[in-house]
Formats: C-alpha cells, sequence, structure tokens
C-alpha cells in the first residue's frame, strides 16, 4: 500500500535552506510570493519562492536544487543544511503525531504532497516553508495560486506503482494532486469531504463523513484508515 498526505499548514520552525546548500550559508525561507510583509517576517532571512533561480544560477531552481541536494544525501549522507525530512517538518494541531504515525506504519512507502515542492517520499529531506492552497487564516505570501501553474513541482511517485496508492488531500490541494499524477497508472483511491462529488479523473473516490474536527478531517481520515476502521 502507498499512502499520500498533503503537508500541513503549520510547520515546525527548524530545517531552513541555507545559502549555497553550505552549513555556514546564510538561511533561506520560502514563501508563495516574498513582499515587504514577508521579508518583515523572515527574522532576517532571504526569502525565496521555491521556483527562483538559485543565488548566481540563471538555469537551476531551488526545486532542481534540492532534488540534487537528496541525490548527494542518498550518496555521502551528507546534509550540511541540517534539512529535516518532510514528514518531520508537518505539526499539525491535531493529532499532532500523525505524520510520524504514519512514516512508522508506511516508511518508504508514505509519501507527501507538498504546496511548496510537489509530491515528494516522506522520507526526503525537506527546507522549511510556508506556502499553502488555502486562503483561511494566513498571509498574503503564503498564498500559492492555482492559475501559476505545476510545471517544476517534484513528482516522486513512481508512475507504474505495484501497490494501490490510497490519498487523503483536502479541497484546496486537488487540482495540483490531479495534476502531478495524471500519468501515474494503477489502482488510485482518493477519500474526500465534500458535499459534491470532485472531478479527479482516473481516481477511485471514496467519501469520508467527518465525525469531527472540520478544519482537519484528512488526518482523523488517515488515522481511522491506519487502524482499519474504515478501507478502501
Amino acid at each position: 500500500m502507498i499512502v499520500v498526505i498533503q503537508c500541513s499548514k503549520r510547520m515546525t520552525g527548524e530545517g531552513y535552506w541555507r545559502e549555497g546548500g553550505k552549513k555556514d550559508g546564510k538561511e533561506i525561507w520560502f514563501v508563495a510570493e516574498p513582499d515587504e510583509d514577508s521579508h518583515k517576517d523572515s527574522g532576517g532571512r532571504i526569502v525565496k519562492k521555491p521556483g527562483s533561480f538559485v543565488e548566481g544560477s540563471e538555469k537551476t531552481t531551488y526545486l532542481e536544487a534540492l532534488l540534487e541536494y537528496n541525490r548527494e544525501f542518498k550518496k555521502s549522507g551528507k546534509n550540511p543544511c541540517g534539512l529535516l525530512h518532510a514528514w518531520e517538518l508537518c505539526v499539525p494541531h491535531y493529532p499532532r503525531n500523525i505524520y510520524e504515525r504514519l512514516f512508522q506504519k508506511y516508511e518508504k512507502n508514505l509519501y507527501i504532497l507538498s504546496s511548496g515542492w510537489g509530491l515528494i517520499r516522506a522520507d526526503f529531506l525537506t527546507p522549511k516553508y510556508n506556502l499553502t492552497f488555502s486562503y483561511t487564516d494566513v498571509k498574503a505570501y503564503e498564498c500559492r495560486k492555482h492559475k501559476d501553474g505545476y510545471d517544476g513541482d517534484l513528482r516522486c511517485l513512481p508512475l507504474k506503482p505495484k501497490e494501490p496508492c490510497v490519498f487523503f488531500a483536502a479541497q484546496t490541494s486537488l487540482e495540483q494532486l490531479e495534476f502531478l499524477t495524471r500519468n501515474v497508472k494503477g489502482e488510485k483511491y482518493l477519500f474526500y469531504n465534500l458535499q459534491d462529488v470532485p472531478d479527479m479523473p482516473g481516481f477511485i473516490l471514496e467519501k469520508y463523513d467527518r465525525p469531527s474536527h472540520k478544519t482537519s478531517w484528512q488526518y482523523t481520515c488517515a488515522k481511522r484508515f491506519m487502524a482499519k476502521e474504515i478501507t478502501i
């Protein structure tokens, strides 16, 4: 079983990318749209978009640099920026340890749908970021717009997975999810919590009737799925 869950809007305060990908480089904070407020809130850090070109380059984006950083980590074990795994960045209000529990159960078969970086494996080293597709209780610089597209987003999910894929994602992330999995073959199950059935071609849709916790239904849904209280 492959499990994919969207990232949480609430992030840990650690794990910044550093300029040049080096230990002594200045910390970089990634947001959707750098503006005056983001610079004020940055704590003196450099403010960038994930799709921006890295310092000193007009060809390599931070997305591409991060992919290379993970390749090097896989070969050498070196992590000079001190980045955290994607699942470690996510700290939802409830249940707070859901990503840790999911990773303990599914390990390399757990993926994160990241509003900043794309569809990545849960153990992918990932810089701290403040991007979301939600417009609720967030600042303008955090809001990523769907109209900007997802062409540069990372797509780490196998195109021909040998096992069924189960997805837990809220309405605001469905457009990104559909785009990034468009060429993924096999069984794709999506739990949703909407009055109307979402338009998600290629997915087998499973409605989840939330018992509580309106803003984090995907977390309680995943928790109940792990406990086999709900199934596909």
